[in-house]
């Protein structure tokens, strides 16, 4: 890996794909079976095995990958539930229990959960810094060290359960779009409302064609102007669903405060994220 460790890269994944390819043709030839049985997996198939294998979109399969998918997840939920943690590797002489590992507390541990585990020992305090995250070869372009962390250059465990609902809506929607994370995936379990700014007789960015103050939750029908069109045909091309809310009147109405858009941390338990469409 770049920093050191095991770790299988896209390069790497190709000649291993080949190279098993050709040990199987070489059994079919020598027992005189039919060639034309096995055959190079097409690319759209190596590709999606090794999206399928990078648990964490960090374009790379590491060793700690294969053993949590592979050996500790038995039954292939994607989880570790209490018995397989039991009979795991992560268990036997480990100081961190299962309850250390579940940050989220939903009886059973994701893999970014166990990858936090084994990231924190530079030193082991319960946070991330930017070293400790980038030799756990973390993802870093969805990564938080992107002007996301509070009180400094650290990744506290608050600010990690918001990471980890992030990187899930956007690992879950590039599997069912089959489109990498560059592509900004966008999975439809996780809510997006994006508040906007009734800009009235201020438009033409925004204009309420409602007629109506405050259209919470509203149909992008009800709105139009110029920078409603423009979120609709890039959300078209991300795929991205969302609902609009105009934020409420207050003040001056051709100028808002950021806190006005009601833009906060994700709601963990709703899995929503607020956005807001700023014109201004």
């Amino acid at each position: 890996g770049p920093l050191g460790g095991l770790f299988m890269d896209d390069a790497t994944t190709s000649v291993w794909v080949t190279t098993a390819n050709n040990i199987l043709l070489n059994l079919y030839l020598n027992n005189s079976w039919p060639a034309a049985r096995t055959r190079q997996p097409r690319v759209n198939e190596e590709n999606e095995m090794k999206k399928t294998a990078d648990l964490d979109g960090s374009k790379r399969i590491s060793l700690e990958e294969h053993y949590f998918r592979h050996f500790a997840d038995i039954d292939s939920s994607g989880l570790i539930e209490p018995w397989e943690f039991e009979l795991s590797l992560y268990a036997p002489d480990s100081p961190n229990s299962f309850a250390d590992h579940d940050l989220n507390g939903d009886g059973a541990i994701s893999w970014l959960e166990r990858k936090r585990i084994f990231a924190d020992n530079h030193p082991k305090d319960g946070n991330l810094d930017y070293a400790e995250w980038r030799l756990a070869d973390y993802p870093l372009i969805y990564g938080p060290f992107q002007g996301h962390t509070q009180g400094g250059r650290m990744i506290r465990p608050q600010e990690y359960l918001n990471y980890m609902l992030y990187h899930d809506c956007t690992i879950r929607g590039s599997l069912a779009y089959s489109r990498p994370l560059s592509s900004f995936p966008w999975d439809e379990s996780c809510p997006l409302v994006v508040s906007v700014h009734d800009q009235g007789e201020f438009g033409p960015f925004v204009v309420n064609e409602n007629g109506l103050a405050e259209v919470a939750g509203s149909d992008s029908a009800l709105l139009g102007g110029f920078a409603i069109r423009a979120w609709e045909n890039i959300t078209a091309r991300l795929l991205w669903t969302y609902s609009l809310e105009l934020v409420t009147a207050g003040g001056r109405r051709h100028h808002r405060e950021l806190s006005e858009y009601r833009v906060d941390r994700p709601e963990l338990s709703t899995r929503t994220f607020r956005l807001a469409l700023l014109t201004e």
